[in-house]
């Protein structure tokens, strides 16, 4: 049995990187979104302080508004980190991807295992299961 490799594997990026380069359009006209909210609510927030002291508006009635922006603004800086995460995994899925179709080009030919290769993969995988617990103990 045969496999076209190159053309399995530029499929297979073809796909992730179309999902990756829709998904990345989407949020990055959310993030400008979200990020033009804010700047407004910082010039509202600036134009209630100026009306505040000029008289406009009580002290009371000041607080309750800046309250009510905080609180938007806290939700809209928490949905920007959520999408930064989520950029961020995603770019990790895809460099996973590459290891991953390096791996199938590499072994792809192989006809017999022998010690050394069994060897070699033991060591790829020990040093995989390392870096993913100290990925992990950073995170934490």
């Amino acid at each position: 049995m045969t496999i076209d490799e190159e053309s399995t594997l530029s499929a297979l990026r073809a796909k992730l990187l179309g999902e990756y380069s829709e998904e990345k359009a989407d949020s990055a006209k959310e993030r400008r979104k979200m990020k033009q909210e804010l700047h407004e609510i910082e010039l509202r927030t600036e134009a209630l302080y100026e009306n505040k002291v000029s008289g406009l508006i009580s002290a009371e009635r000041f607080s309750e508004l800046v309250a009510v922006s905080e609180e938007r603004r806290k939700e809209l800086k928490n949905r920007l980190s959520a999408f930064e995460q989520a950029e961020k995994s995603m770019k990790a899925k895809l460099d996973d991807i590459e290891r991953w179709a390096s791996l199938i080009k590499e072994n792809a030919s192989i006809t017999e295992v022998d010690r050394d290769l069994i060897d070699a993969q033991l060591i790829k995988l020990r040093l995989a299961k390392k870096q993913r617990k100290t990925v992990l103990c950073h995170r934490n």
